[in-house]
């Protein structure tokens, strides 16, 4: 059944429960008939951007699930049927409102969303660009490029985290983490509540470091993520 036989329905349907108003008035079932006009209208304008091709999830998100594409192949995916995502030896984009990656491995990440959580990763490069907060859990050997409104790392280790566009007195909240090279941002270690004295967590890059990292992660091919992620980090 296509899309205007069933608006035609639902008018009828519509039009019916008016009619069966007897004791309304001529005046009244014409505002009804508007306001059902108004609805279809309504309903029409939401269907037309349901139906747009859009690199990016329109609605309620519900977001894809595992996804297996070959080695060196750079896609953007999008599918409104399941909830979550792996990314294992891709290089892998996705433009979403919401992402949830289960799990990360030997890639290169490139997300845009109001909000993401990720977890399980290794040795990827992940830049991440969120007009809300950024959640990741559970990572080693990873460099972290974010932008974001909020960033909480749980149990991350021997990792970069670059965090542009951060001003002073926003930090960054960090939990079970350890040898983490971060740029010069605030940062609220859970673990060493006490600005007193230095996090043994983590250790401030220089200006200069950051941009040398962020040059050469830029240069770096897929088949050698591995290899440049564990060499910057051990130059850090």
């Amino acid at each position: 059944m296509d899309r205007s036989t069933i608006n035609k329905q639902i008018q009828n349907e519509f039009q019916n429960l008016i009619n069966s108003q007897a004791s309304e008035t001529s005046y009244s079932k014409k505002l009804e008939s508007e306001n059902v006009n108004y609805i279809l209208k309504l309903i029409q304008s939401k269907q037309n951007q349901l139906s747009k091709v859009r690199f990016e999830f329109v609605g309620e998100p519900q977001l894809p699930s595992h996804i297996s594409a070959p080695q060196h192949d750079s896609k953007v995916f999008s599918n409104l049927n399941s909830k979550s995502i792996s990314v294992i030896d891709q290089d892998f984009k996705l433009n979403s409102d919401h992402i949830y990656i289960v799990e990360f491995s030997n890639s290169f990440v490139s997300l845009e969303s109001q909000s993401m959580n990720l977890q399980n990763g290794q040795d990827c490069i992940c830049h991440l660009h969120s007009a809300g907060p950024i959640f990741i859990h559970d990572a080693i050997n990873c460099i972290f490029v974010l932008s974001c409104h909020q960033v909480r790392l749980h149990q991350i280790r021997d990792s970069i985290v670059i965090v542009n566009n951060r001003e002073k007195g926003n930090p960054i909240i960090i939990e079970n983490c350890s040898n983490l090279h971060i740029n010069d941002v605030d940062v609220d270690d859970f673990n060493h509540p006490s600005k007193s004295t230095k996090s043994p967590n983590f250790d401030i890059l220089p200006s200069d470091k950051v941009k040398q990292i962020q040059e050469q992660v830029q240069d770096t091919s897929l088949c050698d993520v591995n290899s440049c992620v564990r060499r910057l980090i051990q130059l850090s």
